[in-house]
């Protein structure tokens, strides 16, 4: 487990840290998706943020790991 756990902070880090590469669109769109939801459903952070780490990994991550 506890491996498990320091493979998926490294994994994290690198995205985390690779964030200034990200193109500036999907970083807007994610951006805007967030603060609309926020507005919408108070309180529901980590559903919120379940669905734009959805957004970013489908539509950016997945198609270059693919």
């Amino acid at each position: 487990m506890e491996k498990l756990r320091n493979i998926t902070n490294q994994f994290m880090n690198a995205i985390i840290s690779s964030l200034k590469k990200m193109p500036y669109g999907i970083r807007f769109i994610a951006k805007e998706l967030r603060e609309k939801l926020k507005a919408k459903f108070p309180g529901q952070d980590e559903e919120i943020n379940k669905v734009v780490g959805n957004l970013i990994y489908y539509r950016y991550m997945n198609p270059a790991i693919v």
